[in-house]
């Protein structure tokens, strides 16, 4: 059998059962380890049956266990850098990127050094990328889950960075002023029905109470005594939660400068807010 006649009968298949047949050939070319290039001109080589039958077990995985593929090949790329992920950490988004590309740019505007906290850090993808990637700045990664700190800290190992983790059921255990905080808690609806494949990532990570936004209540209250007056905070959320976040910021928050911005697919996803800094928003978010 060779890579080609794999690719066929897996994306006939996906087609058959409904699952998207691009996953199949992403998978295979990253089981094989091999380069983009040098996969594309080997798709007519004759395979070994163990690579065969790993590729068979993964697609079962994915076709009819609903697997996400990132759980599959236990990572998934985010920013450029390779995450290890497993079922004790939400699956990095796309949309995510954006997120983690508005807070770089706010940070250019930033006096150095800026100390920047990663709530419900999961992974580790937004702080550990933050910290990669912006000179001058500490990173703080606080999870209520040990095990989901402990594929942030094989991340950061991973990335080389030099980040401070902190287990925190939200702000229980930090005891600092952050210059930044970026918070991407869960805000799904309890009652609202996921896909077969988002259904086995961590519900802890996923559902936000009744209307989605209790952890953004909690988050926010508490945060009074975590961020410096002159900060930044920004929230990824849910596309129709916006007015309802706002109310919340200035609820608690009433002279706030606030901001939210669109996702690859024009909706409202991200939300950036500053007590008392207008020319931060002005300058970082314009």
């Amino acid at each position: 059998m060779t890579y080609k006649t794999l690719i066929d009968h897996f994306e006939s298949l996906c087609e058959k059962e409904g699952k998207s047949i691009f996953i199949v050939k992403y998978m295979i070319m990253e089981l094989s380890r091999l380069e983009t290039h040098v996969f594309y001109t080997a798709l007519n080589d004759t395979l070994e049956e163990a690579f065969v039958e790993q590729v068979k077990h993964a697609m079962h995985q994915y076709i009819y266990e609903h697997i996400p593929v990132d759980y599959i090949l236990g990572y998934r790329y985010f920013y450029g850098h390779k995450f290890h992920v497993n079922h004790d950490v939400l699956i990095p988004r796309n949309e995510t990127e954006k997120l983690v590309e508005r807070v770089m740019i706010c940070l250019d505007y930033m006096q150095k050094p800026v100390s920047v906290l990663d709530l419900g850090t999961g992974s580790g993808c937004i702080g550990l990328t933050l910290k990669k990637e912006v000179e001058g700045i500490t990173v703080t990664l606080a999870d209520i889950s040990f095990e989901a700190l402990d594929v942030a800290k094989s991340n950061g190992e991973s990335l080389e960075v030099d980040v401070h983790y902190i287990q925190s059921d939200w702000f229980s255990n930090i005891d600092q002023v952050f210059d930044v905080i970026v918070c991407n808690p869960p805000y799904i609806p309890d009652d609202e029905l996921i896909g077969d494949t988002v259904d086995k990532e961590p519900n802890l990570a996923l559902f936000g109470g009744k209307t989605g936004l209790e952890h953004y209540e909690t988050v926010i209250a508490q945060s009074k005594t975590f961020l410096q007056s002159n900060g930044l905070m920004a929230f990824e959320h849910g596309y129709n939660q916006k007015e309802a976040l706002h109310q919340i910021i200035l609820t608690h928050y009433e002279n706030a400068s606030i901001v939210t911005l669109k996702d690859f697919e024009d909706k409202d996803r991200m939300t950036f807010f500053s007590p008392n800094n207008k020319k931060l928003m002005k300058e970082g978010l314009r």
